[in-house]
């Protein structure tokens, strides 16, 4: 027969495991939820028509990010 001493960690630790996935899952449905209601991002700006080059020398326009998500940004330096 198993001494008391030797099962009570197991039972301290494999509570504690379910305690913790009860709350994530908790979390989880709370926060989906929420991810639901929410509104969709805005459009911020239009980018007009242009042609640069990318690291492989080949043109890209904006045709050909059409149907992607992607940011545009303009740096300016002068060092």
């Amino acid at each position: 027969m198993k001494s008391p001493a030797r099962t009570f960690p197991w039972t301290v630790i494999i509570g504690l495991i379910l305690l913790f996935l009860a709350l994530a899952l908790a979390f989880l449905l709370v926060n989906i939820g929420r991810l639901k209601a929410a509104a969709p991002l805005p459009k911020l700006e239009t980018v007009g028509d242009f042609s640069l080059t990318n690291e492989l020398g080949a043109p890209v326009s904006l045709a050909d990010l059409k149907g992607s998500v992607w940011v545009a940004d303009i740096i300016f330096t002068r060092c």
